[in-house]
């Protein structure tokens, strides 16, 4: 696989709408390079939208997106699959689909009338296998696989594809805690091990939290905060822009903030027993 280095991926001055609809309105970002940014925000807040005029899934109304400094709009397509993967929501393979097929076309991109299938392009597949721990799953259908692994199936299709910047919309959706964890730790090891660039959009906000380097928080169209974990998330930023009433403390894990909201039990006692208590416990 190609050398990773810094190439700032950046927008400025985006105002995007659709359907006679203004969903972003005036957004300037630089993406860190060789880190994980998560894009949280309520629902209706413009997040995908940005993500997909990142992409160059959607055109902006005005400003640009660059990559190295070109605009996005100047790159053929070939261009820009080889400098960035974005990966919608719950993508779907065709049926009967092996994994080590899906993942082949992460090739697409580098192959043309003139360079057809390599050994390389060979290597590039087995090598995201490999990372994303699927070796052994590789002639497997991917319909059969767990929400997890079919995840991390798609994510290595985008290593495969061999670009800087991976934008990911979602990732964890229709996940459960341990699966959501088993992805965003390999996004981590993209990131610290292999120097990839992720942007991705996502909901629960401690997950965001622990996993992101970086936090950009979209808010009614516009971009509301942006920096280190704990230096945005605050209780004030919390009732203001999701409208919700928390308390943010130390994660016992991470040290980073930990959202818990407040909610309307707060007040209401439990029933169950307290620790070092006898109690029954019934497992179905």
């Amino acid at each position: 696989m190609t050398d990773h280095a810094a190439h700032p991926l950046t927008a400025s001055g985006l105002r995007v709408g659709y359907g006679g609809r203004r969903i972003l309105g005036g957004v300037d970002l630089t993406v860190r390079p060789g880190a994980v940014t998560a894009v949280i925000g309520p629902n209706g807040s413009g997040k995908s939208t940005l993500l997909r005029t990142l992409a160059r899934l959607l055109s902006p109304d005005e400003g640009s997106v660059t990559i190295d400094g070109r605009p996005l709009s100047t790159l053929r397509a070939r261009e820009l699959a080889r400098a960035l993967a974005f990966l919608p929501q719950a993508p779907t393979a065709p049926e009967g689909m092996s994994v080590r097929e899906l993942v082949a076309r992460g090739r697409h991109p580098h192959q043309s009338l003139l360079r057809q299938w390599s050994t390389a392009d060979a290597a590039s597949v087995e090598a995201a296998l490999r990372l994303t721990g699927l070796d052994d799953l590789a002639d497997r259908d991917v319909q059969t696989l767990s929400g997890g692994q079919r995840q991390r199936a798609w994510i290595a299709l985008s290593l495969a594809q061999d670009t800087r910047i991976l934008l990911l919309d979602e990732p964890t959706t229709y996940l459960d805690i341990a699966h959501s964890v088993e992805v965003l730790d390999l996004v981590d090891h993209l990131c610290v091990d292999l120097g990839r660039t992720v942007v991705m959009v996502i909901h629960d906000l401690n997950l965001a939290i622990r996993y992101a380097d970086e936090l950009v928080v979209v808010h009614e169209g516009r971009i509301a905060a942006q920096g280190a974990p704990e230096h945005v998330i605050t209780e004030r930023l919390l009732e203001t822009v999701f409208g919700l009433t928390a308390r943010v403390v130390a994660d016992p894990v991470s040290g980073r903030p930990l959202v818990v909201p407040v909610g309307r039990r707060r007040t209401r006692p439990s029933h169950a027993p307290h620790p070092g208590e006898s109690g029954d416990t019934h497992v179905a």
